[in-house]
């Protein structure tokens, strides 16, 4: 593996962290402030152009589709609720085993189904995913 694959890989552990951080803590207070909505986007924004920059094709797209989620609580398109905690929780590991598939490029299209899924589900998210996700899977 090339030097900027190791230290992109490397970096992405750490944003995995930050993002399990931050979602351990909205777990724990029922709630995420502006501020970790913010935090949240930027770890994602910066796994999906990392991984685009060195061919994690796949994994990219589906970070973006998250990125794109994440942007409309940002902008408050989408209202905060207690499912849409849950789903960040439980997508955040869908997303780190999309990532290990295209580390060891074996893409994990279970996961990325079910990311596509869950956000499927999430009132208000429908129409822009639906529009989407055909472009990604």
């Amino acid at each position: 593996m090339d030097e900027i694959k190791e230290a992109f890989i490397e970096e992405s552990g750490e944003l995995f962290e930050n993002i399990s951080a931050v979602l351990i803590k909205a777990e724990e207070n029922g709630t995420l402030s502006n501020g970790e909505i913010n935090d949240l986007f930027r770890y994602i924004h910066t796994l999906k152009g990392g991984a685009g920059s060195i061919g994690f094709d796949k994994f990219a797209k589906i970070t973006h589709m998250f990125e794109t989620f994440m942007d409309l609580l940002r902008e408050e398109k989408l209202s905060l609720t207690s499912e849409i905690i849950d789903f960040l929780i439980d997508n955040s590991d869908r997303l780190q085993t999309i990532f290990k598939g295209d580390i060891w490029e074996a893409y994990s299209v279970r996961a990325g189904v079910d990311i596509i899924t869950n956000i499927r589900s999430i009132d208000g998210a429908f129409g822009y995913v639906n529009s989407y996700t055909s472009k990604v899977v």
